[in-house]
């Protein structure tokens, strides 16, 4: 990976249309990873990394543009009050659209103390006539009064909790006071995009047209189209026309943009079975790429020192480590059962051996068991009965555990999950 990243990063300013083929798991994320690290040394390059696996069931054109658009913004790589950008923008994305929402408001607490102000007003100056007192005339007289001043200090709270801008403040202050005295209707503005189809070729084009201008001469954005190999076929064939359309037949055009597209080429035939002639995604290929570098599966030839640090990792904190012997076992099974060993297939082997550690059942059953439970659950669990009375799936190991009664026992209790020492009685009953 060190060495295809590196002669990438040497050819970079040379090409427009880089492809890294390769097999599902064999690390060409992670190639992506590295050459990255290698160009953002030099402040020239940047990159963008459009997850089209992320987007699987949207419209993937119109998805690379809304991922752009946001990468752009919080890069600031086009100023806000282009105009031209913008339209283009309305273009792509869709037409804006105003609502206009009336909403009635109803009475606050404000207006609460004001209606009682209001209210009591005339009993409260009527029975203060009737008092000969001074000190209780004016006592009776200032009722009406204390409630405005709650109001008011409601009002004002509001207002204070409403935003930090004393402008602010003073326009919720005088609009809950209003509002108290006389309900008013509210009006909110809501916009949005109303179209939601893909944009066409001709406006993907322009879109990338537009942000290459944006680049100064020396400048140079890296599109990172990543994770083809999970799409459906519907989705690999939308990208593939795009890129081929946008990027491929432009590229005089656009000076400041290159295009690294991982890929499965087993993945690709599939995804174009319907043609006829099987070198036809060959040709295609390419016809699309400037130069397209090759990634094997990772050959881990000390792949057990990697797969002791991955288990001491998962498992210092699940459980009590059984000793190294049954450890040995675990790695054993791990390589008899498994066709291809890589980083990623041991992460996923590890991953679910801790899952089974976590349940209680399996704290009594032994590592080895549950790794061939983990390396052949597929099979086991298809046909239950069938995995306790013929082990031929198990291939070379078939002989050690046939006459092993243990095995037994765990691989009924994982099947059934049930404790350990009921695996046998659940297996008979069943």
């Amino acid at each position: 990976h060190d060495a295809i990243a590196a002669a990438i990063s040497d050819i970079i300013d040379d090409v427009h249309m880089i492809g890294i083929d390769g097999p599902w798991g064999a690390g060409k994320s992670n190639l992506v990873g590295i050459l990255q690290k290698i160009l953002e040394k030099d402040n020239k390059y940047s990159f963008f990394i459009y997850d089209a696996w992320g987007h699987q069931t949207d419209y993937q054109r119109r998805a690379i543009i809304e991922e752009m658009i946001g990468y752009i913004h919080d890069k600031e790589l086009i100023r806000k009050n282009d105009s031209e950008w913008q339209g283009l923008c309305n273009d792509i994305l869709g037409k804006v659209t105003e609502t206009n929402t009336e909403i009635q408001d109803g009475f606050s607490w404000s207006a609460f103390f004001i209606l009682c102000s209001i209210a009591f007003t005339p009993t409260v100056m009527s029975l203060a006539s009737g008092f000969d007192n001074i000190s209780v005339k004016m006592s009776l007289s200032s009722i009406p009064f204390v409630f405005v001043l709650i109001s008011v200090g409601l009002a004002a709270w509001k207002a204070y909790k409403g935003s930090k801008e004393f402008s602010q403040q003073i326009t919720i202050f005088k609009d809950t006071l209003i509002g108290a005295y006389k309900r008013e209707s509210i009006q909110k503005k809501k916009r949005e995009f109303v179209n939601t189809h893909n944009p066409s070729t001709i406006l993907f084009r322009r879109f990338f047209k537009k942000v290459d201008a944006s680049f100064s001469q020396d400048d140079t954005l890296i599109i990172i189209i990543d994770n083809l190999d999970r799409l459906s076929r519907e989705s690999v064939q939308e990208i593939w026309s795009s890129i081929q359309a946008c990027f491929n037949d432009s590229i005089e055009e656009l000076k400041h943009i290159r295009v690294i597209v991982p890929f499965d080429r087993k993945h690709l035939k599939i995804c174009h079975e319907d043609v006829e002639d099987s070198s036809y995604i060959n040709d295609y290929i390419d016809k699309t790429f400037d130069i397209v570098f090759r990634v094997p599966l990772p050959v881990m030839t000390d792949w057990k020192t990697y797969f002791d640090s991955r288990w001491k990792k998962a498992f210092c904190k699940t459980e009590k480590q059984q000793d190294t012997k049954e450890l040995d076992y675990v790695k054993n099974i791990y390589d008899a059962l498994t066709l291809n060993i890589t980083p990623r297939n041991i992460n996923a082997f590890i991953n679910e051996m801790t899952t089974l550690s976590l349940s209680q059942i399996c704290r009594d059953i032994k590592y080895r068991y549950r790794a061939i439970f983990c390396c052949r659950k597929e099979q086991i669990l298809s046909d239950p009965i069938k995995a306790l009375t013929d082990l031929d799936y198990l291939g070379p190991l078939k002989s050690q555990f046939v006459n092993d009664d243990g095995f037994y026992d765990a691989i009924s209790a994982l099947i059934y999950q049930v404790p350990l020492q009921r695996g046998a009685e659940v297996a008979i009953y069943r």
